[in-house]
C-alpha cells in the first residue's frame, strides 16, 4: 500500500468517525490522530497534475497538426496496421484520446483531494453540532407546520425541508428550545421563447431553485402576526405600520389585527428588528395561531459555520493548528443571530418586561 492509499484509508476512517461523533472526546480523538499521522494531510498529487499536463499538451499539439493539415503520420507507421494512419481523422481520434486521459487524470487528483475537504467539513459541522447541543430530528416535525406560516410557503411548484435540528439556548433571562430548519424551495416560469428554425413561438417552463432557513420556537406572548421584508404568502390581512420610517422601509406588517401588532411592536421591538434586517437579509418574523413563532431569513442554512481555514489551521498544512482550531469550538454566528433575536423579541413580550425599558 503506498502513501496516497494509506493516507485515503485512513481519511476515509476519519470521516466516518467524524460523523458519528457523539461527544466533543469523539472529534478530539479524531484531530488527535491527524496530528499524530506526522505529516500535513495532504496527498501526492504531483505525478497526476504532471501525467494530466503531458496528455493535454499532446491533445492540443496533435488538434493543431490535424487541422492545420500538418499531421504528418508516418512517424507512427511502425506500430502497425491497428490504426490507418493515413486519415486525418486517427489524429483527432488520438487528440481526443489523450484529451480524456489529461480529464481523467486531472479528475483522480481532484477526488482525492475533495476527500480532504469533505473530511474538514464533516468534523466542522459535527462540531458545531456538539457545540451548540443540536440532535437530528424528523423534517416532518417542521412540515408538518407549512399550513400554519405562511413563511414556509415559499415556492409556487415545489418545496421540502431538510437538515431539521433541535436544541436548547440558554439567554441571560430565558431558556427556550428552537428547531433549526432549512427549506428548498422551487419556482416555476413560464417563458415564451422564439425557434428561428421552425419559425414559431414555443412556450417553456424554467424552474428555479432557491433556500431559505430558520427557527422554530414556542412564543404564548402573541397570536396571528407577520413581519417580513419580502412576501410568500401571508395569512393575515389587516395591514399596520408604527412611527419608525427605518421600519416602514424595511418590513411589511400583517396581523390578525391591528391591536396585535401594535402591543407587539413596542419602540423596543421595532429598533431591535429594524437592527437584525440590517444583519439578517429577507429577515421575517410571524407568528402563528398556535403561539410558535418562525423567525426566517435568506441564508442557505443557519446552521452552518461560516469560518474560513487559514494557513494555520488548514490540516492540509498544520494538522496541529487544525485541532487546536476544533477543540476552542466551531461557532456559528448566523444561528446566533437568530436565536438572539428570539430571546430578544421574548424578553419584550414577557408580562413581567419592565415598561421602561420597552
Amino acid at each position: 500500500m503506498n502513501k496516497n492509499q494509506d493516507l485515503e484509508r485512513r481519511i476515509n476512517e476519519w470521516t466516518e468517525q467524524a460523523r458519528n461523533a457523539k461527544k466533543p472526546d469523539d472529534l478530539h480523538a479524531v484531530t488527535q490522530a491527524m496530528v499524530d499521522y506526522g505529516s500535513p494531510i495532504r496527498f501526492q498529487l504531483r505525478n497526476y497534475y504532471l501525467a494530466a499536463a503531458a496528455f493535454a499538451v499532446l491533445a492540443v499539439w496533435l488538434g493543431f497538426e490535424v487541422l492545420g493539415s500538418r499531421f504528418h503520420p508516418q512517424w507512427l507507421a511502425s506500430l502497425g496496421g491497428i490504426f490507418d494512419w493515413s486519415s486525418g481523422a486517427t489524429g483527432m481520434v488520438l487528440a481526443g484520446m489523450f484529451g480524456g486521459l489529461a480529464v481523467i487524470a486531472t479528475s483522480i487528483a481532484f477526488k482525492k483531494e475533495n476527500l480532504i475537504t469533505k473530511l474538514t467539513n464533516a468534523i466542522m459541522h459535527r462540531a458545531s453540532l456538539i457545540h451548540y447541543g443540536l440532535e437530528p430530528i424528523n423534517s416532518d416535525e417542521v412540515a408538518r407546520l407549512e399550513k400554519s406560516f405562511g413563511d414556509l410557503r415559499w415556492g409556487n411548484y415545489k418545496r421540502s425541508f431538510h437538515d431539521c435540528y433541535q436544541g436548547d439556548y440558554q439567554g441571560e433571562e430565558h431558556r427556550f428550545t428552537y428547531q433549526p430548519f432549512r427549506l428548498h424551495y422551487v419556482d416555476e416560469e413560464t417563458k415564451q421563447e422564439y425557434d428561428h428554425v421552425n419559425k414559431r413561438w414555443e412556450t417553456k417552463k424554467v424552474y428555479h431553485h432557491y433556500d431559505r432557513s430558520g427557527i422554530v420556537v414556542d412564543f404564548p406572548y402573541a397570536k396571528g402576526l407577520h413581519i417580513c421584508q419580502a412576501f410568500a404568502s401571508t395569512l393575515y390581512g389587516k395591514p399596520y405600520k408604527p412611527s419608525s420610517l427605518e421600519f416602514d422601509k424595511a418590513f411589511h406588517c400583517r396581523g390578525k389585527d391591528a391591536e396585535t401588532l401594535s402591543r407587539f411592536l413596542k419602540p423596543a421591538t421595532v429598533q431591535s428588528l429594524s437592527e437584525a434586517a440590517r444583519e439578517l437579509p429577507r429577515l421575517s418574523i410571524e407568528v402563528n395561531e398556535d403561539g410558535k413563532m418562525c423567525l426566517g431569513c435568506g441564508h442557505r442554512h443557519v446552521v452552518q459555520s461560516i469560518q474560513n481555514l487559514t494557513r494555520e489551521t488548514n490540516p492540509r498544512i498544520s494538522p496541529e493548528g487544525f485541532d487546536k482550531f476544533i477543540r476552542a469550538s466551531v461557532e456559528m454566528p448566523r444561528l446566533d443571530k437568530l436565536n438572539a433575536l428570539a430571546h430578544t423579541l421574548i424578553r419584550y413580550s414577557d408580562s413581567n418586561f419592565s415598561r421602561k425599558t420597552a
